[in-house]
């Protein structure tokens, strides 16, 4: 589930659109896999940053994983669903790790047809903004997580999950408020969307 996402701009004009300033370095694909470096919309203060990092938070192998396999490396967690769990909490009840992750279209393969391609577009947001978490790891430098909710009547019949698409007026909410109000803004998405499947 939306473990690919495009994005058809570049760093200054998403940081334009964003209101934000280009910090570093920011090559990255324009279509992007979870472990590829993807472009990111923090808050530094009372400034937005725009910066590249890893997507996908390190989990470390359990205690019996590394029995089996000593050398076992962690794996990336790209998606982020129970904002409550231990996993997620102390980062999400943090206002200054959630960000915006820049996307302009997203993909869900069909559960029971994956060589097919379902992309999700949003008609009057050319670039809109996913909800994520972010955090400085020991493992990859600075990573982030998206955060998912439950499918809308456009993506239910492809998967029963979806990113989490915030609108512009909830992008301050999303990146100052509460863990409440982060949950709150955890929903389906509820405007018009583009719908278009391809067969590889």
């Amino acid at each position: 589930m939306s473990d690919r996402y495009q994005i058809d701009a570049n760093a200054p004009e998403i940081a334009r659109l964003f209101g934000a300033e280009i910090a570093g370095e920011t090559p990255v694909p324009k279509l992007l896999n979870p472990g590829d470096q993807g472009l990111v919309v923090r808050q530094e203060g009372s400034r937005r940053i725009l910066s590249a990092m890893l997507w996908g938070f390190p989990l470390q192998p359990s205690k019996a994983a590394l029995r089996r396999h000593p050398k076992a490396k962690p794996k990336p967690v790209n998606k982020a669903k129970g904002l409550t769990r231990p996993f997620w909490k102390e980062v999400a009840e943090n206002p200054a790790n959630r960000c915006l992750i820049p996307v302009t279209r997203f993909v869900e393969p069909p559960v029971k047809r994956p060589s097919e391609q379902t992309w999700f577009a949003v008609p009057d947001q050319p670039i809109l903004a996913w909800a994520g978490l972010w955090k400085a790891s020991e493992e990859w430098g600075d990573v982030y997580s998206a955060v998912m909710t439950e499918a809308c009547a456009y993506v239910a019949p492809v998967h029963d999950r979806m990113p989490v698409i915030l609108h512009p007026r909830d992008w301050d909410r999303w990146m100052h408020g509460t863990l409440q109000d982060a949950l709150m803004l955890q929903q389906p998405y509820g405007g018009e969307m583009v719908v278009e499947t391809n067969v590889g």
